[in-house]
Formats: C-alpha cells, structure tokens, sequence
C-alpha cells in the first residue's frame, strides 16, 4: 500500500488569480482601445463619407460598441 500525500500550494492559488486578473485587463484595455480607435475614426469622417459607407453620425457609438465586443 503507497501513501500518497497532498500537498496545499496557497502560492499556486494566487498565482493562478493573479494570472486570471491580468487576462482580464488586458482584454478590458484592448476592447477600449478597439472603441476608441473605432469611434476616433468614424468620427473624423465627413457626413458625406459616413452616407457613402452606409453609416448615420449617431450610429458611431454603437459600432464601436460592436467592435470593441468581438474583442475576446
């Protein structure tokens, strides 16, 4: 018969928490910058180029949104 013992890493825990926090972050940080970049972009068109593409002034936000939400 083999004892088989269990060890608790608390380090390895936290660690592992940290690790998740900072995926987090970096995936907050990229979906503001995909808005920011998008919404900075759209917004620096002219009426007449935001027609010719399709899109209203006040449909900017939302696009944005979308583009920062397929940020995973």
């Amino acid at each position: 018969m083999s004892v088989t013992e269990f060890t608790y890493h608390p380090g390895r825990e936290i660690l592992a928490s940290l690790r998740q926090i900072a995926a987090r972050i970096r995936t907050k940080a990229a979906k503001h910058t995909a808005y920011r970049d998008v919404y900075s972009e759209l917004s620096a068109l002219s009426d007449r180029e935001l027609t010719d593409i399709g899109v209203g002034r006040g449909d900017i936000a939302d696009i944005a949104e979308r583009a920062a939400a397929a940020i995973h």
